[in-house]
């Protein structure tokens, strides 16, 4: 009987990697490129717990909060220079707005594969 060898446990492979990803958004009929990084199980958890608001016997979720501090994590390269406050709410309701809220990951979905699970 031939022993075979099991595959060595390296948790690297689970890490977030510094890469980043370009990604082609269309704005109203014209293409734009950005450049987003992943959003990490514990950053996203951390980031779900804070938009919680609490009131008198209530929970409620803030999905502005949400996306709006998620869009300044993940976005890292974009014409305008920084993803930050003063850009996002200087944006109308917009085509632009409309496109950057489609690259925000859902707060509430939750992977069932061990893929899902895995940052890189």
């Amino acid at each position: 009987m031939v022993e075979q060898k099991k595959k060595v446990f390296d948790y690297r492979e689970y890490q977030l990697k510094d890469t980043v990803e370009k990604v082609k958004l269309d704005v109203d009929g014209a293409e734009l490129e950005i450049g987003v990084k992943k959003l990490g199980h514990v950053r996203k958890q951390k980031l779900i717990s804070d938009c919680y608001v609490y009131g008198t016997g209530t929970v409620g979720f803030d999905h502005e909060k949400y996306g709006r501090e998620a869009m300044k994590m993940i976005i890292v390269d974009a014409p305008w220079g920084p993803t930050n406050d003063m850009f996002l709410m200087s944006l109308d309701d917009s085509p632009l707005t409309e496109a950057l809220a489609t690259i925000v990951p859902d707060p509430f979905s939750v992977g069932n594969k061990l893929e899902d699970l895995k940052k890189d």
